[in-house]
């Protein structure tokens, strides 16, 4: 659903019949917003257990919309490896948050996405960016603790049936 910052229970049970249908990677961006991501692991129908990961929303990547989150989408890094028998699999996961800031200048509208932790490094060590403002780097501060959070907050309380 549209602008809610966890998944519903439609989105739920879609990725479950996914994976129950031997997906190993759901990703999904359509609510505007950052939702979690987490493996699960599901019984299919011959009774074998089955391991995926599931991303519910990367939020925007670019977008006009503001605060609220809608400023905010995730750069999904994932980590393959594929052995001896050409079985591929995906070892690890991890969602870095981008800030889509907005300016005008020149009476013209620019959009710039910032990648939340190498961005924050990177002013740290001195290096300056002119069009970001102070409550602009305040939020993208405030974004980096929060999200570190959401996105591993637990979705399903049970193992899959």
């Amino acid at each position: 659903m549209e602008y809610q910052r966890l998944p519903n229970e439609t989105q739920k049970k879609t990725a479950e019949l996914c994976l129950k249908s031997g997906a190993d990677l759901i990703v999904d961006a359509h609510p505007h917003v950052v939702q979690p991501y987490e493996w699960k692991t599901v019984t299919m129908e011959d009774g074998r257990e089955h391991k995926g990961l599931i991303a519910y929303s990367l939020g925007n990547f670019i977008s006009a919309q503001r605060l609220e989150y809608k400023d905010v989408g995730t750069i999904f890094k994932l980590t393959l490896h594929k052995g001896e028998s050409g079985e591929a699999s995906i070892e690890s996961a991890e969602m870095i948050p981008t800030y889509v800031h907005f300016y005008r200048q020149s009476g013209k509208r620019h959009y710039v996405i910032y990648p939340v932790p190498q961005t924050l490094a990177k002013l740290q060590s001195g290096e300056t960016y002119p069009s970001l403002t102070k409550d602009a780097i305040a939020y993208m501060r405030r974004l980096e603790k929060v999200l570190a959070v959401h996105v591993r907050t637990a979705v399903s309380k049970k193992k899959a049936s």
